[in-house]
């Protein structure tokens, strides 16, 4: 964040994403929310303003990305809960499905394969509301939400 401001960068707000499509989900080296949360302020807490909470699915079916426990919702619920305290920023961008106001259905997988939904069947990446565990429980350390349709 300072690096970036000393180099003009004053009107923009760098945020870090956690996750994406492919992307693994939080590192098992830091098992708890804290050493997690320590190590990413080490590595580039000085660099960025906050955090973007972006999990998504996996092309590999079979992949371990595809699904969050909920002790892993939890950890990252810690973790931005943490950022939060610090005076760090904190969004998330959801796909569609994964924060749906339209069902209160909800899964841990991100690759719900859904035989209602109205996009195409070869479309696997269909998750049910995963992300409003986070604003349920972990609301208000969350500033700002981009739905991604």
């Amino acid at each position: 964040m300072e690096q970036l401001e000393q180099q003009g960068y004053t009107d923009t707000i760098h945020l870090v994403s956690l996750g994406g499509w492919n992307g693994p989900h939080l590192d098992p080296y830091y098992p708890t929310a804290t050493q997690w949360y320590q190590a990413w302020k080490a590595l580039v807490g000085n660099v960025f303003d906050g955090m973007d909470i972006d999990f998504e699915g996996n092309d590999d079916m079979q992949s371990r990305w595809n699904y969050m426990s909920w002790q892993e919702l939890d950890r990252v619920g810690e973790i931005i809960t943490l950022a939060k305290e610090d005076g760090y920023l904190v969004s998330m961008a959801p796909a569609q499905s994964y924060l749906d106001i339209h069902t209160s259905q909800f899964s841990h997988f991100l690759n719900l394969t859904d035989p209602s939904r109205p996009w195409p069947g070869d479309f696997s990446y269909f998750g049910r509301n995963l992300y409003a565990y986070w604003l349920a429980k972990y609301g208000d350390a969350i500033d700002l939400v981009m739905i991604q349709f």
